[in-house]
């Protein structure tokens, strides 16, 4: 145990961590290099990636045990802390270079890209991720941090979804959005659309359609049975005019989403589908 701040029950292999650092470095420092002024920046980086992958946590007490030096772990976590508050680098500046490394070769693919949130620090703070999917991982792409609980509005990650979209257009050809419920509001899709991406939303299933007939019904009053399939057409699923032109419900696990068929065209006239949770696409 270093100091008193961390609580591993034996100190790290100091070797390992300067063998990881030698491996990062070589890595690293040809793909970042020219995204910082100042090599220290980069060279505190290389040590905390090392430590994240040995550590396999992100709690500062704990990476603090695998940066080099004599200095107690309190000041290593200092260390950290002003490095991590550190205005003078663009984040986005380092982390693209490896991201383009990762995708080299990619072409005309079609990719899907999962947004999620998660609170944290006492559920003050939120952190909203996109994500590729790929191989049944998430690659993370960029993330945000929106203090305040309850749902995030979707003009507050207006530049953050544009940013990503236009960072996977050489790649992709075509990209749809995968969604929770917790972004099920109409402006999500909408955002959507206008950077070009198609979307699949989970709703609730208590959500109200509209049927062509002017019947209104709860999603869940379908009663399907598992392994069968319900198609609809003509539905309107919200209260600003976007109708479903063709949609579907597959009873697996209880869940519902919302999905475009055709994202080319106008909000009001988006065809959207609707079903339980199926597999996702890849």
């Amino acid at each position: 145990m270093l100091g008193s701040v961390t609580t591993t029950k034996q100190a790290p292999a100091r070797g390992n961590s300067y063998e990881l650092y030698d491996r990062l470095a070589d890595q690293m420092s040809t793909r970042m290099g020219d995204a910082v002024k100042n090599v220290k920046q980069l060279t505190t980086l290389i040590w905390l990636v090392g430590a994240v992958l040995q550590g396999q946590s992100i709690a500062l007490s704990q990476l603090a045990t695998f940066l080099p030096g004599d200095a107690e772990a309190e000041s290593r976590v200092t260390r950290i802390r002003r490095w991590l508050m550190n205005t003078h680098f663009d984040p986005w500046a380092l982390y693209q270079p490896l991201l383009k490394h990762v995708l080299a070769g990619w072409h005309a693919a079609c990719l899907s890209v999962v947004v999620d949130g998660t609170l944290v620090f006492g559920d003050r703070l939120q952190i909203v991720r996109l994500s590729l999917v790929h191989a049944n991982r998430a690659i993370p792409l960029w993330w945000v941090v929106v203090p305040g609980t309850g749902l995030v509005k979707a003009e507050r990650l207006q530049a953050l979804f544009q940013q990503v979209a236009d960072f996977l257009r050489p790649y992709a050809r075509q990209v749809r959005c995968l969604a929770d419920r917790g972004f099920r509001d109409h402006d999500w899709a909408q955002m959507c659309l206008a950077v070009g991406w198609q979307y699949r939303i989970r709703i609730t299933r208590n959500t109200h359609v509209h049927l062509r007939s002017g019947r209104t019904m709860r999603l869940d009053g379908f009663h399907l049975k598992r392994g069968r399939t319900l198609c609809l057409t003509e539905v309107t699923l919200t209260l600003h005019d976007l109708v479903a032109r063709r949609c579907h419900a597959r009873p697996r696990t209880g869940h519902h989403h919302l999905r475009p068929a055709r994202p080319s065209r106008s909000p009001a006239g988006v065809r959207l589908a609707y079903g339980h949770r199926a597999i996702l696409p890849r």
